[in-house]
């Protein structure tokens, strides 16, 4: 009985350690062929696809930040400095009445060969911009300041209720324009100075012509 049991085992050995052996050199080879075509493919979408949305990202980051220092400036009770610098390329966010190289933090913005922000771009109306005044536009040729208060209102460093609209588009890669390279890639972004209320719109063709229609 023995010799019988120790025959089956022998037997049975080299079943038990085909079925542990794992994968093949071949086998893993294909798997990382089949991964490398599906990357070349993909990839080229992927990066189409971050070009084309540049603007909407920018766009809901801004808006974001300028939501949170609204509500850091409520929840604690101060003051929030708000800037757009376009020469440093960022938003920074700091105590309004703190040193100045306190910073709360600090977010980099796109490249202005990728996304421009500093002046209104060809072709763009004012159709659907609700609570738009063209004087309230802060061409950024320097930082665009604003201060939250914790009552919900914005000031500009005068003490004044500052209501401002941020066209963000991508310019088309020629010295000297100011030609978007897509009208349907056009943001806008207005903040009211009254209430400290954010508003995003996208530019987009409703049928009747293109027009600025509420997106957020």
């Amino acid at each position: 009985m023995f010799k019988s049991s120790f025959r089956n085992d022998r037997q049975t050995a080299p079943t038990l350690k085909k079925r542990i052996g794992g994968f093949s050199l071949i086998e893993i080879l294909m798997v990382l062929v089949i991964i490398g075509i599906l990357s070349a493919i993909s990839l080229p979408y992927l990066f189409q696809y971050r070009k084309l949305y540049r603007t909407e990202d920018q766009s809901l980051k801004i808006m974001y930040l300028m939501r949170e220092a609204s509500q850091m400036a409520t929840t604690k009770r101060r003051p929030i400095l708000f800037e757009i610098d376009l020469d440093a390329n960022e938003v920074r966010i700091s105590p309004a009445n703190g040193a100045p190289d306190i910073l709360l933090k600090t977010i980099p913005l796109d490249p202005i060969n990728e996304v421009r922000m500093d002046i209104m771009p060809d072709g763009v109306t004012m159709m659907g911009l609700q609570g738009y005044n063209a004087a309230d536009y802060p061409i950024a040729t320097e930082t665009w300041t604003a201060i939250f208060q914790s009552n919900g209102t914005v000031l500009n460093l005068g003490g004044l209720p500052v209501s401002s609209t941020f066209f963000l588009w991508p310019p088309v890669q020629t010295a000297g324009t100011t030609a978007p390279r897509s009208l349907n890639e056009v943001r806008a972004i207005t903040i009211f100075g009254g209430t400290g209320d954010v508003r995003y719109w996208k530019f987009m063709n409703t049928g009747a012509g293109y027009q600025f229609n509420p997106y957020e």
